[in-house]
């Protein structure tokens, strides 16, 4: 014990009569313990950063190539350079712009095996396979119900939201019809 009544430990150093429970924060990559989770998420940007060279500007994030990068930063500058032909309306990739300009051209590459339906978007596809597959990956943390669709799941978590609502001013003797 050193005379400022501290005890040494091999990853910090506390007030031997510390009340608080210290909870530590180790990385990962070297062991290094801290005090703080946003202490521990900064510190190991050291690290990201040598597999991810190329660090945002605006909020940290790393990236293993720039134009990744690039395309990163256009979400804080707003940027769009990628422009429609017909429409005039602006994108911040090429990809985001050739998804788009199906819709001009009702173009759907991605056909269903299954039953021949079309999509112009892979991601739409994937969510129609579940209705042959039966598969429901989206599931209800309160009754456990599951959904093909996130956003089939996140509409169903706001009925929960009401019910606890309606049950809180049930109990100051509000009632509401719906």
């Amino acid at each position: 014990m050193s005379e400022e009544g501290f005890k040494q430990d091999a990853s910090f150093v506390k007030p031997e009569n510390s009340h608080a429970q210290e909870v530590l924060h180790q990385c990962a990559e070297c062991g290094k313990n801290l005090s703080r989770k946003d202490h521990l998420k900064r510190h190991q940007q050291i690290h990201s950063r040598k597999k991810k060279p190329h660090q945002c500007c605006y909020c940290g994030k790393c990236f293993r190539q720039r134009s990744d990068l690039v395309f990163h930063e256009r979400i804080h500058t707003e940027e769009k350079p990628h422009k429609c032909s017909v429409c005039g309306k602006n994108f911040r990739s090429t990809c985001q712009l050739i998804v788009h300009e199906r819709i001009h051209t009702r173009e759907k590459p991605y056909k269903c095996l299954a039953c021949g339906k079309s999509f112009s978007q892979n991601a739409n596809l994937t969510v129609h396979r579940r209705t042959h597959t039966g598969e429901k990956p989206y599931k209800c943390s309160t009754c456990e119900k599951t959904f093909i669709q996130k956003s089939h799941l996140m509409k169903h978590e706001r009925t929960h939201a009401r019910e606890k609502a309606c049950k809180c001013l049930a109990s100051f003797g509000m009632n509401f019809i719906n």
